[in-house]
């Protein structure tokens, strides 16, 4: 064989070779091309997600700050109304001790007369019974007396002249 055939098919086996190894080459870099745009897109799609996610807890947290603004006025309404209501009680917590006070100096009043008119019934009491023990001396006394008057107007009339 010739140096030139040979050349010729070392060349041609080069070619071969060559564009072998460029076909596997470039169905290599096709495949990791699809994987890097693969890889591309799913790193894309993960940001994306995180900033959808992101957005979402920023979202929910402007809502909760919003609730909780809400219910902190709320609160503070409610505890200034709590606290009017307890100085309108205190108020009438006063007032009604107040009264409280006035009633039962009236009634110590009235039972300190109470205890002097029971005193001063209880002496008239005494004096009624007095009176009437009096009364029953008295009226055996008259009883008494009207005998002797009996006895004496008979002894007298036996003693009397005969008219």
């Amino acid at each position: 064989m010739n140096t030139g055939v040979v050349t010729a098919l070392i060349s041609g086996m080069v070619t071969i070779v060559v564009a072998g190894l460029s076909l596997v080459s470039a169905t290599r870099a096709q495949r990791m091309s699809g994987e890097t745009q693969r890889a591309q897109a799913a790193a894309e799609e993960q940001v994306r997600q995180e900033s959808a996610d992101r957005a979402e807890a920023q979202a929910r947290a402007q809502v909760e700050a919003q609730a909780y603004e809400r219910a902190r006025q709320s609160y503070e309404r409610i505890v200034a109304d709590l606290e009017k209501q307890l100085e309108r009680n205190q108020l009438s917590m006063a007032r009604v001790q107040t009264q409280m006070d006035q009633v039962l100096q009236r009634l110590t009043q009235e039972q300190e007369v109470s205890v002097t008119l029971r005193v001063q019934v209880q002496t008239l009491q005494r004096q009624v019974d007095l009176l009437q023990e009096e009364n029953i001396m008295f009226r055996r006394t008259i009883v008494d007396l009207q005998r002797v008057a009996e006895s004496l107007r008979r002894d007298l009339d036996a003693s009397a002249p005969p008219t």
